[in-house]
């Protein structure tokens, strides 16, 4: 009897530890998640500083001012930007991370709208969401 006891015990160990790392690894992966982030910010905002003293991107290509809708937010200048930045956004953007990254949501489902091969979209009133495929 008391060898059923201890197999019990056993697995009550092993159920709760299981849990609990779970518990850590979901921990672990929301701590990563904001150091992403906080990398990606971090670059962006030394790119953009390196940017306005070279007059080039990091890549060396020249920056050529970028037109402005009535939102007061860029237009995308073709498919490759948008997935550039779809690409280093984790592959899925709403309004707001387009705008916080300077650009419209309307130019980029016009974008995707014309490459359905490359993006998906979902467009709810002046809401959506632009996606890589």
């Amino acid at each position: 009897m008391s060898s059923i006891n201890a197999l019990d015990k056993i697995k009550e160990i092993e159920n709760k530890a299981a849990e609990e790392i779970k518990a850590l690894r979901q921990s672990a992966v929301t701590e990563l998640v904001k150091k992403i982030a906080e990398a990606k910010e971090t670059l962006a905002a030394l790119e953009k500083q390196y940017s306005e003293l070279t007059g080039r991107d990091f890549t060396g290509a020249k920056i050529v001012a970028k037109s402005k809708n009535a939102s007061g937010y860029q237009d995308f200048t073709g498919s490759e930007e948008l997935e550039k930045l779809l690409q280093v956004s984790g592959g899925t953007l709403n309004r707001k991370g387009f705008n916080s990254a300077g650009y419209s949501l309307k130019s980029a489902i016009q974008i995707a709208k014309a490459d359905p091969k490359t993006f998906s979209f979902e467009q709810k009133g002046p809401q959506g969401s632009v996606s890589l495929n």
